[in-house]
């Protein structure tokens, strides 16, 4: 006896295969007569498409967030995200984050471990940011991750221009009371560090970060290395430093970033927690500027040179209430934010962009250290109106909405 499904040639097909092509939910949960019970917030599975040069390549992409796993009733995983891709050429890629929470004298608070995995260098610079460094960093690290997956910052390594290595490793550590850190590795690819803590509290006075990522790119003259620098936040009775980030951006080309405290736009909001600022109250301001050089490669030996900068200020009233173990302030004003950029060939001007923008910014936070507690809390509420003024030569000139911006950590959909 046969059981099958019969086609036209009269033949029966042995085989039936039945596939998804995408899925897509919201609290799940598999409970197995409790042996095991796994469950997940959000699981996504859906066909992706790449191009690397000229060519398109598609691959199916799975990410699982916070995801729990029981035995019997024990927990023994949890806040696990989970990415898988697999290619049609059958290469398949891995990548999983997970919070660990060992308390002992080196600290593990997270650790992320992915093979056969590209990250793009918006998720890398993520990692080393030096604006969190210690407690509470692991929540960060893993909405990024989730961010990341969510838009497509995590590739197969079809999708790489470049031989580099399978493996990733990343993870975030302290060492006893000394020392905050995390480290980045991939071969051929990343090789960061960032460290803070203790021990820069003891050196300078302040609670100050350091982080350094190696990027290689796909020829020598496109490797750069990001060094960033948070500075430290000073807290008096009427007075408040709000602190801010410096970031130098070399390229072996020549092309450089110096960036003093820019509030970038990201996901539709700027980064006003970025930038240096004081409350004498009951006065406040804050703001950053960069400077670029940018040099661009484009066909038939065109090549151009990219010279750009910008500078936002933000002004208005503010307050700081307590000190020491406790500590709360509130800001509120407005800004303005100019940016611009000309692209030149053979010192003659080929395209250039202004950008212009004005807004009201709210921002308010909270900070508790006590003994191991350190709990901080910030709310920024923003409206923003701005203008862009565009012109190129011709279309060989590239987008000017990719020229000028400091991607990748800082790229916005402008």
């Amino acid at each position: 006896m046969q059981i099958g499904l019969q086609g036209r040639n009269g033949k029966f097909w042995d085989r039936i295969e039945i596939g998804l092509s995408a899925v897509d939910f919201r609290k799940f949960e598999l409970d197995l007569l409790r042996f095991p019970t796994i469950s997940a917030k959000t699981i996504t599975l859906k066909t992706e498409t790449v191009k690397r040069g000229t060519e398109e390549h598609k691959y199916s992409a799975f990410h699982a967030g916070d995801v729990r796993v029981l035995i019997l009733g024990h927990k023994v995983v949890d806040n696990l995200s989970l990415s898988l891709f697999m290619s049609p050429g059958g290469q398949v890629g891995i990548l999983a984050f997970l919070p660990t929470g060992t308390d002992t004298f080196l600290k593990i608070r997270w650790v992320l471990i992915g093979r056969g995995v590209l990250l793009d260098s918006q998720l890398a610079a993520d990692i080393m940011s030096v604006e969190v460094l210690g407690d509470g960093e692991d929540e960060i690290i893993g909405d990024k991750l989730a961010e990341q997956g969510a838009n497509g910052g995590l590739l197969p390594l079809i999708a790489s221009d470049q031989p580099i290595g399978d493996w990733v490793f990343a993870a975030g550590f302290g060492v006893g009371g000394l020392l905050d850190g995390r480290f980045l590795f991939q071969d051929r690819k990343y090789y960061g560090l960032a460290v803070g803590g203790g021990i820069f509290r003891e050196w300078f006075g302040f609670d100050v970060a350091l982080s350094v990522l190696y990027e290689k790119g796909p020829t020598p003259s496109q490797d750069q290395v990001v060094i960033s620098i948070r500075a430290p936040k000073i807290d008096l009775s009427t007075f408040k430093f709000l602190g801010g980030v410096i970031s130098l951006r070399i390229s072996f080309d020549g092309s450089f970033l110096l960036d003093c405290g820019f509030p970038w736009r990201r996901n539709g909001e700027r980064l006003w927690n970025r930038t240096f600022g004081a409350i004498v109250t009951p006065y406040q301001g804050s703001g950053g500027f960069y400077i670029r050089k940018e040099n661009i490669l484009v066909p038939l030996g065109k090549d151009l040179v990219a010279v750009g900068g910008g500078y936002a200020l933000q002004a208005g009233l503010g307050a700081t209430f307590g000190g020491g173990v406790f500590s709360v302030w509130v800001t509120v004003g407005i800004y303005s934010v100019i940016e611009g950029v000309v692209v030149l060939k053979d010192d003659n001007l080929r395209a250039f962009r202004l950008t212009g923008a004005i807004g009201v910014l709210l921002r308010g936070g909270g900070e508790l250290n006590f003994w191991i507690i350190s709990v901080r809390v910030e709310i920024v509420v923003g409206a923003e109106a701005s203008m862009t003024l565009l012109y190129r030569s011709d279309n060989s000139i590239p987008d000017l909405r990719e020229i000028g911006i400091p991607a990748p950590s800082s790229r916005d959909d402008r």
